[in-house]
């Protein structure tokens, strides 16, 4: 409903777009690029940037290989079609993503509703985009659900027995074991849960926090710091009131938990006095320390724009309980990026997962792959669209986004496009357009947005696109989009493995150009912008 009824506003939108800008290109402030290429820095008319990702959805929509699922590669390029819908206001684009998510799917994830794989919660993107645009119509249950398992290791609830004021929670570890961990509190058992606490920083022992009135209070354990093993163990969960500071409230009040895996360690030892009693949660089953968080860099885009979404929904009272998608976004992202070590702070790029830490190129060379630091660069930029300024984190997702923006311009062919293999440009070296449709899409987001600076970085925009556009996207088949390695994990160029040429393109590639397209399309839209070009996607 909401897309008839806007579709005849935004042709003329589109229209008046076209006529504005098709007299005239956008020229760049620089005139010193600090990437290696030399040459034009201007970017095309809109109805240019329009007419080819129109040819490269369309191939696609027509020829695309395979049977439809909806796991990660397909879901990827849903989140493109968006972009494409939202760029061009054309109401097919968007049936065809109505049909994707409600006919062979009926809003469901790869792997059912309990999986907490973050590839398997790409569709969410799409699934969170198409909710914005009819509540309705769209059925968020099964992410939710999903959502919801990977956000929790354990929890446990105190029932106080009467509402009381506290301001102080102590947690006790087993052997001071560091979790990361959220407390919320809420009155009645009808009401919604409300976090008082919020310690995704990875802590032990006492927080003060501000006076909240609560009979039900809930601890859930997201996370942990330097500790990988099967369970969590608490030896004590302390409730205090300033009226009685010496008093544990939660001392011997009824407790249930999530799991009890020896009877001698069960939930209510966290409640008993004794430090030398626990409660032990086991994981579920299928459930490790790594299976919901992201140990390979990948995940960030799959996942983290949907914690994004749901926080907003969450703060905008559209979602009923309060589960805190904020802190547990940062929590896992926190633990990719720290505890992981997968983000490099010399280079300002990210290694896909721990074994690359200490592997080398062929020539000696550390390896920061191409298309899995486009993951990352493009899921800052969808973070940072979506979650408000006032996020606690929003600043550190701000400057690391700068920070490996500068990094990838150093790092850019002069042809315009990025090897696979960023900072060694003879191992896999030549065209791949799926990490260079990320890095467009980023750059030319964080130049619309104001985030990166327009004269420094345009002019790396504006060689990715002409070669996209010009070289990647082929002119027989019309609309093919070239160049895209194939699924892996690392930087492949050999004889199992080799380097993508003008045939090769997948899902997740076009999903790539078509977000490029999106942003490259507002940026030589020029004075129009974005608050009248793009249709609601994600609330911000």
């Amino acid at each position: 409903m909401v897309a008839q009824m806007t579709r005849a506003s935004w042709h003329e939108l589109l229209r008046v777009a076209i006529i504005l800008s098709t007299g005239a290109m956008l020229l760049a402030v620089s005139t010193s690029p600090i990437f290696s290429r030399q040459g034009s820095e201007s970017l095309p008319v809109p109805h240019g940037v329009l007419d080819v990702a129109q040819r490269v959805n369309d191939y696609w929509i027509a020829n695309r290989p395979g049977l439809e699922d909806n796991q990660w590669s397909r879901a990827v390029y849903f989140t493109g079609n968006m972009a494409y819908y939202q760029m061009a206001g054309d109401v097919q684009y968007l049936d065809h993503a109505w049909a994707w998510a409600e006919t062979p799917f009926n809003w469901q994830l790869n792997d059912g509703c309990a999986t907490v794989f973050a590839d398997n919660q790409a569709a969410g993107q799409t699934y969170l985009a198409l909710h914005d645009l009819d509540p309705q119509r769209a059925n968020l249950d099964c992410l939710l659900s999903s959502i919801e398992k990977s956000m929790n290791w354990a929890w446990l609830e105190v029932d106080l027995g009467e509402t009381t004021t506290i301001n102080r929670v102590a947690l006790n570890t087993l052997e001071d074991r560091a979790y990361k961990y959220l407390v919320d509190v809420k009155n009645s058992p009808s009401d919604s849960y409300i976090m008082v606490l919020d310690r995704s920083d990875a802590t032990v022992g006492e927080s003060t926090i501000a006076s909240a009135p609560a009979r039900f209070v809930r601890l859930r354990v997201i996370g942990a710091e330097g500790y990988t093993g099967p369970w969590v163990s608490l030896t004590e969960f302390q409730l205090f009131s300033d009226s009685d500071p010496a008093t544990n409230l939660a001392l011997n009040q009824h407790v249930v938990c999530s799991s009890e895996p020896e009877p001698q360690n069960n939930c209510a030892n966290v409640v008993d006095g004794s430090l030398a009693t626990r409660w032990s949660a086991s994981f579920a089953d299928n459930f490790s320390v790594d299976s919901p968080n992201w140990w390979w860099i990948d995940a960030l885009y799959m996942a983290s724009p949907v914690y994004a979404a749901l926080s907003n929904l969450e703060m905008e009272g559209i979602l009923q309980s309060k589960p805190g998608y904020s802190p547990v976004l940062y929590a896992k992202y926190n633990e990719t990026k720290v505890q992981r070590g997968l983000y490099d702070t010399d280079e300002q790029l990210w290694y896909r997962d721990t074994r690359f830490l200490t592997l080398l190129s062929p020539n000696g060379e550390k390896i920061f792959w191409s298309r899995g630091n486009g993951w990352v660069f493009a899921a800052h930029a969808r973070i940072l669209e979506t979650l408000p300024q006032t996020d606690p984190h929003y600043q550190e997702y701000r400057s690391t986004f700068q920070a490996m923006a500068a990094a990838l311009v150093a790092k850019q062919d002069q042809a315009g496009y990025w090897n696979e293999n960023l900072v060694d440009p003879n191992h896999c070296g030549g065209a791949e357009s799926s990490g260079t449709a990320f890095f467009t899409y980023g750059l030319a987001w964080g130049i619309n947005h104001q985030v990166l600076d327009r004269a420094t970085f345009l002019p790396a925009v504006s060689a990715a696109w002409d070669w996209l556009a010009n070289t990647a996207v082929q002119s027989n088949p019309n609309g093919l989009l070239g160049y895209v390695q194939a699924i892996g994990d690392a930087p492949a160029c050999d004889e199992n493995a080799p380097l993508p040429g003008p045939a090769n393109s997948a899902d997740f590639g076009v999903g790539a150009f078509l977000l490029a397209a999106s942003e490259v399309y507002e940026l030589a839209a020029g004075e129009v912008g974005s608050s009248t070009l793009h249709l609601p996607l994600i609330p911000k």
